[in-house]
């Protein structure tokens, strides 16, 4: 919280205001309620100094135009209006999200792994949208990420985003606990710094605190900033986080740049891979202009040929389901299958005999009249033979051509969603170790496939590294090797020693 206070609401014209609901070093957010159309809106104001200061007013109406330029993604905060009010101070209506934001979710709840993998697939198809209309947030963090009346994340705050390209440099403006370690010098940042604070708020949202911070321990800005450049990410700690997922966030907030994910989709993708792997519901990602069919279709699903529904069994039911009254007796005489019904289908009527139209005498028990049993099985047979024909043509639809199977794919159905899902790259098979006479060692590999990369991991080393070649130089006497395939996902570990 700033340690100014809160300036007062302006009077907006059309716009009646109900009350404070955030402040920030710059701006102060107020709700108000919208008269035409009626609703509610977060009114974001800048505040007099930020004005005085003479380059607030220009930032304020730059976040307003990127905002504008991907608000339409259903995981970025909308933006309805950007004006001045009478007063002169600039403000932004934006959409109202009732819900508390990650940061404050993190720190009274433990989110599952199901939410956070859920939430990270969501809000990286927001940032890969941002990156794709060449804006870099540049302050991604929990704090940023409001939750809607519907329980949908979305990414707000641009104030500090660059519209000028992946290599510009930033000096002010960032969020320490969440930044990456080149965003504290001089070097250029871009899709791969949002990944990093993409990441980091991942971890956050899974251990209630941002990752470099120590519990009680020196968390001032420097120190910070020291266990950002130098330390390995720290463990969770989390019995149910998966060890691939722990893989993911740690190469994602690798200390160089050129290790991590290259975008945002493909930090996505990878976490959609571990969503399978849990056998979760797995996550769409929400990218504009891209298919979003699990399964490729086939020339079979583009005809208009007549499709043949599952066959629904009758059971005949015994006649001591009527009675004289005309009603079945308790359902649980059914058949279980006829009680429960399918997916959730009403329950099955039993049928009953029911006495002719005007007649007033009661209904009685069904007698079933006397069949020829000679007769009953020649039907019977006319029957079965006349099914079989017309199956035959519906199914085959052309003749005695035996239909094609679908070709296999790379993708999953699951549970209704359709974003595609790319399938793990093999792990390397073997590690082969090769004493150098000078302390180190020469591990080599053969790629289980072509167009991989691999990511190494020394035995104390500072973390991991992403390389293309098939064998690394290390003092360390032991590393693993994990497959990247090139839609991002990655493999299990394979362990080589000298």
């Amino acid at each position: 919280m700033p340690s100014r206070s809160p300036a007062s609401p302006p009077v907006l014209p059309g716009f009646e205001a109900i009350e404070l609901i955030g402040s920030g070093g710059y701006a102060d957010v107020f709700l108000y309620r919208q008269q035409k159309p009626e609703r509610l809106v977060a009114m974001k104001v800048l505040v007099p100094e930020a004005i005085a200061a003479g380059s607030g007013a220009k930032d304020f109406t730059d976040e307003a135009n990127l905002m504008a330029k991907v608000s339409a993604h259903p995981y970025i905060v909308q933006v309805f209006q950007a004006d001045i009010a009478p007063d002169g101070r600039p403000f932004l209506a934006m959409e109202y999200y009732p819900g508390a934001d990650f940061y404050d979710r993190a720190k009274r709840e433990q989110m599952t792994v199901a939410e956070v993998l859920r939430t990270g697939v969501q809000l990286a198809s927001a940032v890969e949208t941002a990156h794709r209309a060449n804006i870099f947030h540049r302050d991604i963090k929990p704090a940023n990420v409001l939750t809607s009346e519907f329980h949908r994340p979305g990414l707000t705050d641009f104030g500090i985003a660059s519209a000028q390209g992946p290599d510009e440099n930033i000096a002010e403006g960032l969020s320490i606990p969440w930044a990456p370690p080149e965003a504290f010098g001089e070097s250029a940042t871009g899709a791969r710094a949002d990944v990093y604070s993409l990441a980091a708020t991942l971890y956050t949202m899974l251990v209630g605190r941002s990752p470099f911070e120590i519990p009680g321990g020196d968390n001032s800005p420097l120190s910070l900033m020291s266990r950002v450049e130098r330390n390995p990410v720290p463990r969770l700690g989390r019995a149910d986080v998966p060890p691939s997922f722990e893989r993911v966030l740690d190469v994602a907030m690798a200390k160089m740049a050129s290790h991590r994910p290259e975008t945002a989709a493909e930090f996505g993708r990878q976490l959609q891979g571990i969503e399978s792997e849990l056998r979760l519901s797995v996550t769409p990602l929400e990218l504009a202009g891209e298919a979003r069919s699990f399964r490729s279709r086939t020339e079979a699903d583009n005809d208009d040929t007549t499709r043949v529904k599952g066959i629904t069994e009758i059971v005949a039911q015994p006649s001591n389901l009527i009675r004289s009254t005309g009603q079945a007796s308790s359902p649980n005489a059914l058949p279980q299958r006829h009680r429960e019904g399918v997916l959730g289908e009403p329950e099955v009527d039993a049928t009953v005999a029911r006495a002719p139209q005007g007649s007033t005498e009661e209904l009685t028990d069904f007698v079933a009249p006397k069949i020829n049993r000679a007769s009953l099985w020649v039907g019977g047979v006319a029957a079965t033979i006349a099914l079989i024909v017309a199956a035959t043509f519906l199914l085959g639809g052309r003749g005695s051509e035996t239909p094609a199977p679908e070709e296999a794919t790379d993708f999953a159905v699951n549970d209704g969603f359709d974003s595609p899902v790319a399938v793990a790259p093999p792990p390397v098979e073997e590690i082969v170790a090769v004493d150098n006479e000078d302390g180190s060692f020469t591990f080599s590999w053969i790629a289980p496939s072509d167009d991989v990369e691999f990511i190494v991991s020394e035995d104390g080393g500072a973390g991991p590294e992403r390389i293309s070649e098939t064998s690394v130089v290390s003092f360390a006497e032991c590393v693993e090797v994990e497959t990247v395939a090139t839609s991002g996902l990655i493999s299990a570990a394979t362990r080589g020693c000298a």
